[in-house]
């Protein structure tokens, strides 16, 4: 067998080695060499991970330009017409219209991606209705930042940021290591829709007055995800780190890329595409 010894780190090592000794003599060089294949196929893996970031950084920008332009539809600065190449080449009938832009576009996503679903309370979902665009930027290291755009004037009442971002930090292996975030100008305590307001009577030991106060009391919020938190403090941190990166991970590899999908909710909804005739594919003026 050729030689194994690698210096891809193992993160179990030491609780390994005490395993090993335990078990019985004549297994033990066959336990080793298959945990020394399990090392090998590690360090493949990390590599396939850095050659497929290479990759996909390198696309990153033709990427971007496809997603600019379709955000300009989304927003109405390009107003379209039959005969623009984008869509004349489709089989589909549809009726000239005056409409610019797709209103609630990015709040529909949201809506509809049951990953994201789960995050949103009500003022979260009178806040993203504002959600013009979102943006990705790609770093050749791993690292990326999602950018949420607002509609500038109908944002004021909640926050007076134009644009939120979260900033993923990722260490050598493209794991999560450091979350990055804006920080969010609320206009009162009321607009923020991470925290519940609760007013309660207190009395005063010494007077007997009763005294009105106003506590506040973190609750579920897509909007919590914009924090600055490092892995490495305490478990209940890791976990809320790995919890936003994997919803930054989601909007990311699925929303963004995917977004006429989760728009027009086709992730929840039962097509039978075999069972349709050429016919059928075309969109008559009548069913709209």
């Amino acid at each position: 067998m050729e030689s194994n010894n690698f210096s891809y780190p193992y993160e179990y090592e030491k609780q390994f080695v005490k395993i090993l000794k335990k078990q019985p003599t004549d297994l033990q060089y066959q336990i080793l060499a298959i945990k020394q294949l399990l090392m090998q196929r590690l360090k493949l893996e990390n590599e396939y991970k850095h050659k497929y970031q290479e990759i996909q950084y390198k696309y990153s920008s033709q990427f971007k330009e496809n997603y600019n332009k379709r955000n300009n539809i989304i927003k109405g600065d390009i107003e379209l017409n039959p005969n623009d190449d984008i869509i004349k080449n489709n089989n589909i009938n549809i009726p000239n219209n005056n409409e610019k832009g797709i209103p609630l576009f990015w709040y529909k996503c949201f809506d509809n991606s049951s990953q994201l679903k789960n995050y949103l309370n009500e003022k979260d979902r009178i806040i993203l209705k504002n959600l013009s665009s979102i943006l990705c930027e790609e770093e050749s290291n791993g690292n990326f930042k999602i950018i949420f755009q607002f509609k500038e004037k109908d944002i004021k009442p909640f926050f007076s940021n134009n644009e939120l971002y979260v900033h993923y930090i990722l260490d050598e292996k493209l794991t999560i290591k450091e979350i990055e975030s804006s920080i969010i100008n609320w206009t009162n305590d009321i607009s923020n829709p991470s925290i519940i307001l609760e007013k309660k009577q207190i009395k005063n030991q010494k007077t007997g007055e009763i005294i009105e106060r106003e506590e506040k009391t973190n609750c579920q919020s897509f909007f919590s995800i914009f924090k600055n938190i490092k892995k490495g403090i305490n478990d209940k941190i890791d976990d809320e780190i790995t919890e936003i990166y994997d919803l930054g991970y989601h909007i990311k590899e699925d929303l963004i890329p995917n977004s006429i999908e989760y728009y027009l909710n086709m992730m929840n909804t039962d097509i039978d595409f075999e069972n349709n005739s050429d016919e059928d594919s075309f969109v008559d003026e009548d069913d709209f």
